[in-house]
Formats: structure tokens, C-alpha cells, sequence
């Protein structure tokens, strides 16, 4: 059963680009390339969230502690959605190739 990043990973391929969507669906492949995406999204996300911690630990007050992990675990996913789960359309992707090519680890040094 697929998460929330795979269901979306999905909902995305399908709008932005049908045809590698149709490609998959018709091949039989769909469902083991969902999984993939949906695996590989959960793991970065925990090693992100990890690394961030490590970078940047939680006070000790119980309350702040909690915020403070949502805030990085925020921070990670909206990594990883740009990463791994969000297909933008062939115009953004254009832009993108013509603009900054940093990585989710370029952003984690910019957090120390």
C-alpha cells in the first residue's frame, strides 16, 4: 500500500505527464515504480530529518523539543516533495534546468 508521497507521486505524474504515466500503466510497471518513489521518499525523509537533528538538536524543554523536530521534519518533507514526488510541468522543468541546480544537501549546510 503506497503513502501519501507515492498517492501524490502519482496524482502528479498523471496531470503533469500523461504519456510517461500511460507508458507505465500499459507496461505493467506502474505500481513496482509508485512503490520505488514511495520508498525512497520515506527513507530520505528519515535520513534528512536524521541529519538535520544532528545538525541542529532539540532544546531540552519538552514543548520547544516537539516543535522543533516539526519544524525540521517540515523542512525535510518539502525537500523530498520537491525532490522525489513533485513532476512539474515541461515548462518549469525548462526553468529549472536553466536555474539552480543545488541539492537537498546544499540546503541541509545552509541550515548550520
Amino acid at each position: 500500500m503506497l503513502s501519501k508521497y507515492g498517492k501524490l507521486h502519482q496524482q502528479q505524474l498523471k496531470e503533469h505527464q500523461p504519456e510517461q504515466y500511460a507508458a507505465l500503466e500499459k507496461s505493467g510497471e506502474l505500481p513496482a515504480y509508485l512503490a520505488s518513489v514511495d520508498a525512497q521518499a520515506q527513507g530520505s525523509l528519515e535520513r534528512l530529518l536524521t541529519e538535520m537533528l544532528e545538525k541542529s538538536p532539540p532544546p531540552k524543554s519538552l514543548l520547544a523539543k516537539a516543535g522543533h523536530v516539526e519544524s525540521l521534519r517540515r523542512s525535510a518533507e518539502e525537500i523530498v516533495l520537491h525532490d522525489l514526488i513533485l513532476v512539474p510541468d515541461p515548462e518549469t522543468l525548462q526553468a529549472r534546468q536553466t536555474g539552480y541546480q543545488g541539492t537537498s544537501s546544499d540546503f541541509i549546510n545552509l541550515i548550520e
